[in-house]
């Protein structure tokens, strides 16, 4: 009715800026893959003509009011089609597809349907003015140089200080039902750019303002070694550090903004992580109609949740970007209990579905899920998360909200990359210290995410009965049989033990010399669900650059043979990978096998005995096939970004992780090219091969359907009789954990060493 209805002056200026906003997606966007491209052109020189195959079906070059016209009459209810999808549908489907065979029906409208469509007017033909529901006065916050602003939320226009107390006090809501002449055509869109010069940054080299973004892609390419120019320090100090580096060599006019907001406060319990998840989804439904303008003009953000805090990307054009990124931030500060409240229900709801829905993965996906949960020394399970959602409350999303607020226990790192002066990424500093006040973390807490443990020979039964008599239940109070066992090679800080209720830690991963496999034997959270799955991971230790590319050149030689040996030749399941993992900046090997019929204990002897019978095969190795995956390991360290986005998203990995190594991969590239078939060979007998005496293993074990593991191992299998068990060495010391025993065994486990990392200066 609006569009039936409006003018033709209407029609053109919301025409005009589409037309405006689909020439900004088109002519800023990333390059595309070339296949891609390929795949799109084709399929468009069925409508367009050849010169037209890329743009056409992205702009708008031709205003016709007639043809809008003629669009707008077809939008009758007599011209509507409604898909309906549900299980409920079972018992009323009378078809079936031809090719895949889903049941659907098709059935005229309900009349009911019919008559309420007809009685809703869209449009107030009386002309009498009517409430909208959360209008936006304000559609952006005022940017000045001090940081201030309020951003209009939900009809009410918020400052980022507003007590909890006056936040109760705000009016209930408009009514929430549709009322004639609240459909309107859209207001000028608040994020079209108004500039999109490059900037100039004469110290970077690869910086070039005046040529086109294909061609100075190639140029940069060209002097591309794998160690680009870092980003500029603007500031270091307790709370606070941020960096800017001005990138124009694709020839695109935006900025990428990246926010580490570190702070244990949203994960140190399940109960603060379902409340930072919920006050994030709160803050988005909030801004939506603020961020779906500026999404349509090419920027966007996007804010998540992490056990080291919250991560905020902003991606935009110039002034835009830097406006939403204070939108978010004085939304997530600025939020009121009513707000709240009206959201709660909806967003919990779907918070429990979600975690509810987890249990419906597959088996390797819960498989590498239980390995993950165990390995960590501070994890939630999914489970406790549950639990938790179900039990929340508006005021722990308050409580949050407001220790955020005040700036304790906060540290923030924050990157501008891409076209952003240095000038503008100062006021961006400034104004991100007046938001947040970031106080910064006390010292020793550094890095805030979880600890990883290291796989030891220490039983967690054992350490259980030693303390069986101790006063709290034994979970390593009495730890004194833990350390005596731990007193060996490389156990340095050992004596940690002996503090009450603490993890074991030791400083030199590497020279430990007791080879371990952990079973893990975690209850099956989809039980429907008839296949197997096991995750055999090796522990490698500490990231480092010699040991990353070793197990790269690793993987590379060895996938293949993996999948031809489990897959193809044994077919021991349907889906097998081998690949290389990083655990909080720990390494691993991995190898995942999904089976239909082959169940846990049947695969695991044939991955060890796979593993075991590598050496011959990278022992005998051609001198060419060592030279081909090395060579194949430098091109993909010393490939340059090939866009935008992949090199802003380059330069944070190294802020994220805190290693501030930004020519990383130039180092992996000079280590690659000097590894010969001795040091492949002295990594493989270390860690890889199952008898090797730093082979610390964790194998879980998800069985199929309702399948119980067998009490004990040799018991047999409830798989394929024909297949046989692989004969292959057994580890020296074997344990295995029920998930009964999670705690016990985690608490009874030293911990890895952290990898190198420069911590931010302490609050």
């Amino acid at each position: 009715q609006l569009l039936q209805q409006c003018s033709d002056a209407e029609l053109e200026s919301t025409w005009r800026e589409a037309a405006q906003l689909a020439g900004l997606r088109f002519n800023w966007q990333d390059p595309t893959e070339p296949l891609a491209c390929a795949q799109s052109a084709a399929y468009a020189l069925h409508y367009y003509a050849p010169e037209a195959t890329l743009s056409g079906s992205h702009l708008m070059t031709e205003f016709n009011p007639s043809v809008l016209r003629w669009f707008a009459e077809q939008l009758t209810p007599d011209n509507m089609t409604v898909y309906y999808s549900s299980q409920r549908n079972k018992s009323i489907v009378d078809r079936k597809e031809q090719w895949y065979g889903a049941e659907y029906s098709v059935q005229p409208l309900p009349q009911n349907w019919m008559d309420s469509i007809a009685k809703y007017t869209a449009v107030d033909l009386t002309g009498q003015q009517t409430t909208a529901v959360d209008t936006y006065q304000t559609p952006w916050p005022d940017v000045s140089s001090n940081g201030g602003g309020d951003v209009s939320i939900g009809g009410v226009k918020q400052g980022s200080q507003q007590p909890v107390g006056q936040r109760q006090q705000q009016q209930p809501p408009a009514q929430l039902d549709p009322l004639p002449g609240q459909i309107r055509l859209p207001e000028p869109n608040w994020a079209l750019p108004d500039d999109l010069s490059l900037r100039h940054d004469t110290d970077v080299s690869i910086s070039s303002a005046d040529k086109p973004g294909p061609v100075s892609a190639s140029l940069s390419a060209a002097v591309y070694d794998g160690a680009p120019a870092p980003p500029k320090s603007l500031r270091e100090s307790a709370g606070l550090c941020a960096w800017v580096k001005t990138d124009t060599s694709y020839g695109l006019p935006k900025v990428h903004l990246y926010l580490h907001l570190v702070t244990p406060v949203t994960y140190n319990t399940p109960e603060s992580s379902v409340a930072t998840r919920l006050l994030l989804r709160v803050l988005e439904d909030l801004l939506l109609p603020l961020t779906y303008p500026a999404e349509l003009a090419g920027s966007c953000y996007d804010i998540s949740t992490e056990q080291g805090g919250l991560t905020l990307k902003v991606v935009g054009f110039p002034g835009v970007a830097q406006k939403l990124k204070l939108m978010v931030l004085q939304g997530l500060l600025g939020i009121t209990a009513q707000q709240v409240q009206e959201r709660f229900a909806t967003m919990s709801g779907r918070l429990v579905q979600n975690l509810t829905n987890w249990a419906k993965n597959n088996p390797q996906q819960h498989a590498e899920y239980a390995a993950h949960h165990l390995m960590q020394q501070h994890h939630h399970h999914n489970a406790q998360l549950l639990q938790a959602a179900a039990a929340a409350a508006p005021e722990q999303l308050l409580a949050l909200q407001e220790q955020l607020a005040t700036g304790r226990d906060l540290h923030v790192d924050m990157l501008a990359y891409g076209n952003i002066s240095r000038q503008e990424a100062d006021d961006l500093v400034v104004q991100l210290q007046q938001q947040m006040k970031p106080q910064g973390l006390p010292a020793g807490v550094w890095p805030p995410a979880g600890r990883v443990l290291c796989l030891s020979p220490v039983s967690h039964t054992d350490v259980a009965g030693s303390a069986a008599d101790s006063q709290h239940g034994g979970l390593h109070k009495d730890s004194q049989l833990a350390a005596e066992a731990m007193a060996g090679p490389g156990f340095v800080d050992a004596d940690r033990a002996a503090a009450a209720g603490s993890y074991l830690d030791y400083s030199a991963a590497s020279n430990y010399s007791s080879n371990v496999l952990v079973t893990y034997l975690p209850d099956n959270p989809n039980p429907c669900n008839s296949n197997s799955a096991i995750y055999y991971t090796v522990q490698l230790g500490p990231d480092s650059v010699q040991t990353s590319v070793l197990l790269h050149l690793f993987v590379q030689m060895s996938s293949k043979a993996a999948f031809h040996e489990l897959r193809t030749r044994q077919r021991l399941g349907y889906s097998v990978s081998l690949s290389s993992t990083s655990l909080h900046r720990q390494l691993g090997l991995m190898i995942r096998v999904q089976s239909p019929s082959t169940t846990p204990d049947v695969l695991v002897p044939a991955v060890r005995a796979w593993l075991a019978g590598c050496r011959d095969e990278l022992r005998e190795a051609a001198e060419q096939q060592l030279d081909n995956a090395k060579k194949a390991l430098r091109d993909k360290y010393l490939d340059p970004p090939k866009s935008l986005q992949e090199a802003a998203r380059r330069t944070w990995s190294p802020i994220s992780t805190r290693s501030l190594v930004f020519d990383r991969r130039k180092q992996k590239a000079s280590v690659a090219a000097v590894l010969d078939q001795q040091q492949l060979m002295g990594f493989y007998d270390a860690y890889v091969d199952p008898r090797g005496p730093l082979h610390r293993a964790l194998c879980v074990h998800v069985w199929g359907g309702r399948q119980q593991a067998p009490a004990e191992e040799g018991q047999g299998t409830k798989g394929d009789s024909n297949i046989q068990k692989p004969q292959t060495a057994t580890a020296r010391h074997l344990i295995t954990v029920t998930e009964r025993e999670t705690d016990l065994f985690k608490h009874c486990q030293p911990l890895m060493p952290s990898a190198n990392f420069v911590p931010p200066p302490a609050g």
